[in-house]
């Protein structure tokens, strides 16, 4: 086995046949260049009370589709494990139900990778009216490379359906220290790589689009806000990233998160607490907008 789709579901099944068919379109591309590569696709049912649907009607498929159940509703990053845990493949992708990839992600994806750990392509977020993309130009997309940019901005990966990973590169931290609160496990998963040394490479096509609902975590924002100060805690526990960056991790995510919700006063008193921050992020932007 090859690669190894791992999907959680939730109460997903109007979901199911767009992402079959939709994976499968990945391997019958893949398939062109790799016969002899398998392909497998794991949905792991985080709604017990729920039974994806019956999933005989999909023919001459090439992909192996697998289903794990969680035994009570578990979250994304342990439904994420529990796939990874069953995953065959020498590499991963993390597909939300309702994400989309074009029908040459797959194989873009893997010819880019090269001997790096992760490989991030190009995407967008897709909104009812309009659709966004992550990346001015090619000095923010690079930095999806650079770890700085993670302790001291934001994440720079939009989603992890733009990855495909490496799976013998995936510490063992984040197998071990499951998150409970959706939406940082893949943040959580890209500062555990970059301790470990891994290294990241760009795909400039644009190959993934996250379809932005009601049920996206990401799109909340206090709810990321928790699940992240969720990861700064766990990250002070396992004693596993560096004290310096992860003492400027805690005071980014701080400054940013007072920011968010303070008023125009605030916002400067914050900013003038944490100088060499805002600087940083104030270069960035400029820098985002310069070099369109």
């Amino acid at each position: 086995m090859e690669v190894s789709f791992i999907t959680p579901f939730y109460d997903g099944n109007r979901y199911i046949d767009k992402l079959i068919k939709m994976v499968n379109a990945n391997a019958v591309e893949f398939h062109k260049e790799y016969p002899d590569k398998e392909v497998e696709l794991l949905i792991v049912n985080d709604s017990p009370d729920i039974k994806v649907k019956d999933l005989s009607k999909y023919k001459n498929l090439q992909i192996k589709v697998k289903i794990r159940r969680n035994l009570e509703n578990s979250g994304i990053h342990y439904s994420r494990i529990n796939g990874l845990t069953h995953a065959c493949g020498k590499y991963v992708v993390f597909l939300d139900q309702d994400d989309e990839i074009s029908k040459s992600f797959l194989i873009s994806q893997y010819n880019s990778i090269g001997s790096a750990d992760l490989v991030v392509c190009k995407g967008a977020h897709r909104y009812p009216d309009k659709t966004v993309f992550y990346y001015k130009n090619r000095y923010q997309f690079e930095a999806v490379k650079d770890v700085r940019k993670y302790l001291a901005i934001r994440q720079m990966i939009a989603s992890p359906g733009q990855c495909l990973i490496r799976k013998s590169s995936i510490p063992k931290e984040w197998y071990l220290h499951i998150m409970r609160k959706n939406g940082a496990d893949d943040f959580f998963l890209y500062i555990l790589m970059f301790a470990k040394g891994c290294r990241f490479k760009t795909n400039s096509k644009v190959l993934y689009h996250h379809v932005i609902t009601g049920e996206n975590a990401s799109a909340d924002f206090r709810k990321m806000d928790e699940s992240v100060n969720e990861m700064l805690i766990i990250l002070e526990e396992i004693d596993y990233f560096d004290k310096k960056d992860l003492q400027t991790f805690k005071r980014s995510n701080r400054y940013k998160q007072n920011f968010r919700y303070a008023g125009k006063l605030m916002k400067m008193v914050y900013s003038l607490e944490n100088f060499d921050l805002a600087l940083f992020n104030i270069i960035f932007e400029l820098n985002s907008v310069l070099r369109e």
